[in-house]
């Protein structure tokens, strides 16, 4: 197996640390900052990024939508149900409705599921 590059490793992963528990001469990065850094690396290591999908803590980060859309990448992003989104002209909500179905799992008992 190749071995990789330290600098590719630090791409990878970023130590989240709160504001209570940095040390002197760190700077402090919300994760949604972590994230967008990290994406940029990425990229930046040539990675091929289709789709990024993100919980609401990123989805709702005007810093990670922004950067999402300045790499023109693809994105399905959570946010919650009270969040308020702003709509363009002729936009509209659709309240789709909830449809149970059954999944059938091969390990356990089936079990109810919504599309």
């Amino acid at each position: 197996m190749p071995e990789v590059p330290n600098d590719f490793q630090q791409a990878l992963f970023k130590i989240f640390k709160p504001k209570g528990c940095l040390n002197p001469g760190d700077i402090y990065q919300t994760k949604p900052q972590l994230a967008v850094e990290i994406l940029r690396e990425l990229k930046a290591f040539g990675f091929k990024i289709k789709l990024v999908l993100a919980d609401s803590l990123y989805g709702e980060s005007g810093d990670v939508i922004r950067a999402l859309e300045q790499q023109e990448l693809s994105l399905i992003v959570a946010i919650r149900s009270n969040h308020g989104v702003l709509m363009g002209p002729g936009q509209r909500v659709r309240y789709n409705q909830w449809k149970e179905y059954q999944q059938q799992l091969s390990y356990r008992q089936s079990e109810p599921r919504f599309n």
